[in-house]
Parts: C-alpha cells; structure tokens; sequence
C-alpha cells in the first residue's frame, strides 16, 4: 500500500495594473506526520500428508507468519511549519510525503518435507 500526500499554498498581495500591494496578517503551511509500523512475530505451523494414488508419501510441514501477534517495530514522528506575518509580497510552500510498504522481506518461514514410504 502507497500513500502520497502533496500540499501545496501560495499567497501574494493585491496587484492591479502595475500597482501591487502586499498582503497584511499572517499566512502559514504545516506538516505533522505519525508514522508506525508492526511486524509480525508469530507462526502457524503444521503438517500436510502427501497422498499420490491412495499412497501416503510423507508429510509436509509448513511453518508460516500467521498475524496474531504483531509487535511494533517503528514510531516515526515528522513535523515542518513555514510562516510569515506582517506585510507579505509573496508566500509559497510546497510539501510532499511518500510512504509505501517496506523492501524489507519477511523472515523466512519453516517448510520441509518428511518422506515416509509403504513399502
């Protein structure tokens, strides 16, 4: 999952003709970003029998991430303010935040096979 956030503000005076005037007060442009992640810590495992024609080959034993028991593994907090007060000409802010899932991979799972033959 991706989220993009684009913000963008631009504020300038009062112009007519070649006459311009400032803006009067204030203008300002905030970010505040609260950033977690959690990972997971938890497997389920179990076996699967191998059956080829009604022959029990084996088992297959699998150990995978099960999500009952995530743990948090980051606490990002991100804050930005540009402002201007009084007479202003001209304000302009432009602010961008990307987050996507992580590159990371998870960790590797359990799986093997146990042969067992009938004969």
């Amino acid at each position: 999952m991706t989220t993009f956030l684009n913000y963008n503000i631009n504020g300038e005076g009062l112009s007519i003709g070649d006459l311009s005037s400032p803006m009067v007060g204030s203008v300002s442009a905030y970010m505040n970003v609260h950033v977690q992640e959690a990972r997971n810590e938890s497997l389920a495992s179990g076996e699967i029998p191998v059956i080829f024609f009604g022959f029990r080959f084996g088992d297959y034993n699998y150990a995978l991430p099960d999500g009952s028991n995530p743990v948090k593994s980051e606490d990002l907090g991100y804050s930005e303010t540009s402002s201007a007060s009084g007479l202003v000409t001209r304000f302009s802010k432009s602010m961008s935040y990307s987050s996507q899932a992580s590159a990371i991979q998870t960790p590797p799972t359990s799986v093997g096979f146990t042969p067992s033959f009938p004969f």
